[in-house]
């Protein structure tokens, strides 16, 4: 993990002004957009968690509060602890992908699940291995080699949730033979996130064609 420059004392200046000049605005809207003490995580997102939403190292041990949730790390033990819940979700019907420490929502991605045909299976899964790279074969003699970033979940298909390169469909519609594809980016950080054993839960209806554009808040 990288330490994350100092927080701007400006942003968070200005907000507490705006709010003495009389223009209090409602705690559950500013907060969902100010990170008062620049840490990565909203203010809203801190609430909810428990960290300290002035103080940018929670627990003081030279990471920020951000970039430890991201990396899978607890903001709360100090060091490099793992005593916080990971878990991950999948939306089929909007072909989006969501990521949680302790139950609560930390951010967003663009997922892109299997097709109609061969669609992703909804339930509530562990993640069973990591391999970090993986070539997969189709049923039409094709291959895609170097995939990053696997995360098998279902065993008895195969199905994993991994990068993929080969297509720019993510939110926009199903497009695997079952797995949850995501970006090589956004696999990667969710590879780092979560841990052998952490949960996975699918759920949604899986669209015939295209869904609504959307973008993910991360």
């Amino acid at each position: 993990m990288t330490i994350i420059q100092k927080p701007n004392a400006i942003l968070a200046s200005i907000v507490v002004a705006v709010m003495t000049a009389g223009f209090f605005i409602s705690q559950p809207v500013w907060a969902a957009i100010v990170d008062a003490d620049q840490d990565g995580l909203s203010d809203a997102i801190e609430i909810k968690l428990g960290t300290d939403a002035n103080n940018p190292d929670t627990d003081n041990d030279g990471y920020y509060d951000g970039a430890e949730i991201k990396n899978g790390f607890s903001p709360f033990e100090g060091g490099r602890s793992r005593k916080i819940t990971r878990a991950v979700e999948t939306d089929l019907t909007t072909q989006k992908f969501y990521y949680l420490v302790n139950g609560v929502r930390i951010g967003e991605m663009l997922a892109s699940t299997g097709r109609p045909g061969v669609p992703t299976p909804t339930g509530e899964y562990k993640i069973l291995k990591k391999i970090p790279v993986k070539t997969y074969r189709t049923v039409t003699g094709g291959s895609y080699p170097n995939t990053k970033w696997n995360m098998l979940f279902e065993a008895k298909r195969g199905l994993y949730l991994h990068g993929a390169y080969w297509h720019n469909d993510f939110g926009i519609r199903p497009r695997s033979g079952g797995c949850i594809n995501l970006t090589t980016a956004d696999a990667s950080q969710i590879y780092k996130f979560l841990d052998v054993g952490d949960k996975i839960k699918v759920y949604g209806k899986t669209p015939s064609g295209k869904v609504k554009i959307t973008s993910a808040k991360n």
